[in-house]
C-alpha cells in the first residue's frame, strides 16, 4: 500500500479565532468566538493542523481505515460547528388552537403559556445563548449551540404536543402531519 495523505481545508469564519494548545503531551484547538463560547477540541496526534490565512488546513499521513474515520469526523464536527459560527440556529413553533397564546418577558427571560390548564406556565430561559422572539402565536427559538436550542424548542412543543385530531398544540414551522379521521357512528 503506497503512503498517500488526505488534506482537508476549512474556511475559518470572521467571528472565530483558532489557536492551539498542548496539554500533557496533547493538542487541542481553542476556538474564541465574539458571543464569548470557548469550544476545544482533541486533535488525534496522527492528524497535522495549520493555519494559513483564513484557511484551517488539516492532513492525514498515514492512511488507515479507523484513522480515516476519526479524521473524516473531525473534519465534519469542525465544519458544522464553524457554520453554526456564521448565522444562528432558528427553531420556529406554531401554537394552533382556539384561546392558546404565548408572550415573552425579556427583563426576567421568562417564556409565558396559556395553553388551556387552569393555570398559566412559565418557562425560565436559563442560557445566556438562546434567545426567544414571541408574539401571539409563533415561538421563535434561537441560538449558536444547536443542541440547545434543540432541546429548548422539544421542552417547550412537550407542553402541548400536537393533537392527531384536530390539530391544536405546537407544530414546527412547516411540519406536515396526517390528521386522524373522526369515528362516525
Amino acid at each position: 500500500m503506497l503512503n498517500k495523505s488526505i488534506i482537508k481545508k476549512i474556511k475559518i469564519p470572521s467571528c472565530g479565532n483558532i489557536s492551539f494548545l498542548k496539554i500533557k503531551d496533547k493538542k487541542f484547538f481553542l476556538i474564541n468566538t465574539k458571543n464569548s463560547i470557548q469550544k476545544y477540541i482533541y486533535v488525534p496526534s496522527f492528524v497535522q493542523c495549520q493555519k494559513q490565512n483564513d484557511f484551517l488546513i488539516l492532513s492525514l499521513t498515514s492512511v488507515e481505515s479507523a484513522k480515516i474515520l476519526t479524521f473524516n469526523n473531525l473534519f465534519s464536527s469542525l465544519l458544522n460547528w464553524f457554520k453554526s459560527l456564521e448565522k444562528p440556529w432558528k427553531k420556529k413553533l406554531i401554537l394552533k388552537g382556539l384561546g392558546f397564546r404565548s408572550s415573552f418577558n425579556s427583563s426576567l427571560k421568562i417564556l409565558e403559556l396559556k395553553l388551556g390548564f387552569s393555570h398559566l406556565i412559565n418557562l425560565h430561559v436559563n442560557f445566556k445563548d438562546i434567545s426567544v422572539i414571541s408574539n401571539k402565536t409563533k415561538i421563535v427559538v434561537e441560538g449558536f449551540d444547536k443542541s440547545q436550542v434543540g432541546n429548548f424548542a422539544h421542552k417547550i412543543r412537550s407542553l402541548k404536543p400536537s393533537d392527531a385530531y384536530k390539530g391544536k398544540g405546537f407544530w414546527y414551522k412547516n411540519e406536515i402531519k396526517k390528521f386522524k379521521e373522526v369515528k362516525k357512528t
